[in-house]
């Protein structure tokens, strides 16, 4: 039996084929799918291009293939042309569209119940409980919230650039970091320029790198910028879970995802430390997997078993982070 998962983000589109027995039968990726900021043909053409590598890798390998058992996916924004993508090549017995939070607890925790905090392209809250996606907070897009995520985290950035280099703010190592990674120099329509750029959210979004450097020479400004990330995702999560009945006596578990947290170890402890003075009791769970392999996690859970921490170490090896 062949199932496939999925997660596709603004970014970028990620999924394998495994089998009952877990082991992972072929892979692909492609660009960006949320159609919430993309063109929505490119967006669609991505989910193609997945879906045609994945079927030639596996036809490849296997011969034809005429059924999938089970798609699990997660596709960030409206709509999903996925699972007919997928049915161009095979017929799909079940298909089960998971939130991204579903997708990514279960990916980092191997368990049920608990909160995640996406600090992707965009940024989300998830409550998770019994595998099912309860509530979120967050999700508003660029315009109006996605705080904390790696776009907010790179709109910042270009924000301190911008008053280093007219003198408004205090002297940062991103005034050159930021100009130089966006290909830039100093003037001010060039840096206007970017808002017309079609890659502009993307772009925007990978000055997270940027500030990874400078973080890591201990530049002020950069760490000031990823301790006030963290803080607005541990406001989410504290305000989630008050939502919810949660106090100070109460545990549960909670991880990340994304790559917005791959800035600074600074942002994972800021916000670690603010959950866990609000609920002493509760437990961070660094995340095992990427996102993706929350499909497989999945159907274990469906299939009434629990996850083998060890054995999935061994068969999703390429997904460990």
């Amino acid at each position: 039996m062949i199932f496939i998962t999925a997660d596709g983000g603004g970014t970028k589109i990620i999924a394998f084929a495994f089998d009952e027995n877990l082991n992972v039968l072929a892979s692909a990726k492609a660009g960006g799918v949320n159609s919430l900021f993309m063109d929505k043909n490119e967006a669609r053409n991505n989910m193609a291009n997945v879906a045609d590598t994945l079927f030639d890798s596996l036809e490849k390998n296997f011969g034809n293939i005429c059924e999938v058992e089970g798609l699990y996916y997660t596709i960030a924004g409206l709509g999903s042309g996925l699972p007919d993508e997928i049915q161009r090549h095979a017929k799909v017995k079940k298909t089960e569209r998971l939130s991204e939070g579903q997708l990514g607890f279960l990916a980092g925790t191997l368990e049920k119940t608990g909160l995640l905090a996406l600090s992707g392209t965009g940024s989300d809250c998830f409550l998770i409980e019994n595998c099912r996606s309860v509530d979120m907070i967050g999700g508003w897009g660029l315009y109006f919230g996605d705080e904390g995520s790696g776009f907010d985290i790179g709109r910042k950035a270009i924000m301190a650039a911008i008053r280093s280099q007219d003198g408004r703010g205090e002297k940062t190592e991103l005034e050159e970091l930021v100009f130089h990674s966006l290909g830039l120099n100093k003037s001010l329509w060039e840096v206007c320029s970017i808002h017309n750029r079609p890659s502009f959210r993307k772009d925007v979004s990978s000055l997270t790198r940027a500030v990874e450097t400078a973080c890591g020479h201990g530049d002020r400004t950069a760490l000031e910028i990823v301790q006030n990330a963290a803080k607005e995702l541990s406001l989410a999560t504290v305000t989630i879970m008050k939502k919810h009945g949660y106090g100070r006596n109460d545990a549960f578990v909670f991880t990340t995802a994304g790559g917005g947290w791959k800035t600074s170890a600074k942002m994972t402890e800021t916000f670690v430390g603010d959950v866990t003075e609000h609920f002493p009791l509760s437990v961070f769970k660094k995340p095992l997997f990427e996102p993706v392999a929350g499909g497989v996690i999945k159907y274990i859970f469906d299939k009434g078993d629990m996850p083998r921490e060890e054995l999935l170490k061994e068969k999703l090896s390429e997904f460990l982070l």
